[in-house]
This record gives C-alpha cells, structure tokens and sequence, in this order.
C-alpha cells in the first residue's frame, strides 16, 4: 500500500483494477493489525480522498497515515513530522505556497484551505 502511494506521489498512475484491490487488501489489513491511530488515519485519509480535497490536505492525510504506520511498526515514539515526511519527495515543500503549511494543525489547515472534513459534517 505504501508502494501504491508513492507511485501516486511520484505520479505514475496505477491501473485502477490494481488501485482498488491494493486498498481493499490493505483496509481489511489495517482494520484487523493496525494500531486504533493508524485505522483512524487510514479513514481520514480515504474519506479525504473521495471528498475532492485540496492538494496540501491530502499530502496531510498521507503524511498522517505513514507516521501512525511507522509508530506500528516499531517506532511509536517518532519524532518526524509531515515535512520529514514529505519532504523525501517533494523538493520545493518548503517554497510552494501551497504545501509550506501542511504540518500546521489540521483544523487550522482546513481552514486555510476552505475544506470541511466530510467525518465532521
């Protein structure tokens, strides 16, 4: 799933079919070994997704995501934030207008970026 991601980073685009198999694979996955902080961000990441985020919002979420897969995977006290994270692969993060405030509190992002989560609706 990580994989599948950073492809989407990266902007290869997978084939559907194998987009929509990886996530239902990794969602029963997630849902049965996942911490309760990674399926929480798994959620607001694909929730998120279907809602027409903006860019900075959804890079958000993913960061979310992989930081709560690292602290399952045998870091629980990391101290990387979502520009650690984002920033092995986004080489202007911090000078895009758009992405220099993506570790801000996710409410105050939100409304920055003029998005309502569809989970607090």
């Amino acid at each position: 799933m990580i994989n599948l991601f950073r492809d989407i980073l990266d902007r290869r685009q997978p084939a559907e079919d194998e987009l929509r198999a990886s996530i239902s694979e990794f969602a029963t996955w997630v849902s049965i070994y996942g911490s309760d902080g990674a399926v929480k961000a798994f959620h607001d990441f694909m929730q998120a997704a279907y809602a027409d985020p903006p860019p900075a919002i959804l890079m958000r979420l993913y960061a979310d995501f992989v930081i709560a897969a690292r602290r399952d995977m045998g870091y629980p006290d990391t101290a990387i934030d979502q520009k650690h994270f984002l920033g092995m692969r986004i080489n202007d993060l911090y000078q895009h207008p758009m992405l220099r405030s993506v570790d801000k509190p996710f409410d105050e992002l939100c409304r920055e970026q003029g998005w309502n989560p569809p989970w607090r609706q």
